[in-house]
């Protein structure tokens, strides 16, 4: 299991915390109880996947800071 994947798994534990609808099947997709959606790679080849996951999670209103 690679640090994006551990560090995914505690994400979305929060997630499921504040009402979040997870499912995994190649790809991570988060649905927020108000609506928006993100959708992430269960296994990135971009060095930069943690703040790309952030980022869209930030614009679907978490105010959770994620730092791996």
């Amino acid at each position: 299991m690679t640090d994006y994947q551990r560090w995914m798994k505690e994400v979305s534990k929060i997630l499921l915390q504040e009402g979040w609808a997870i499912q995994v099947n190649g790809h991570y997709k988060l649905k927020s109880p108000r609506g928006p959606m993100v959708i992430a790679s269960a296994s990135p080849s971009s060095p930069h996947a943690y703040r790309h996951v952030a980022r869209d999670l930030k614009r679907a209103g978490v105010s959770i800071d994620f730092k791996p």
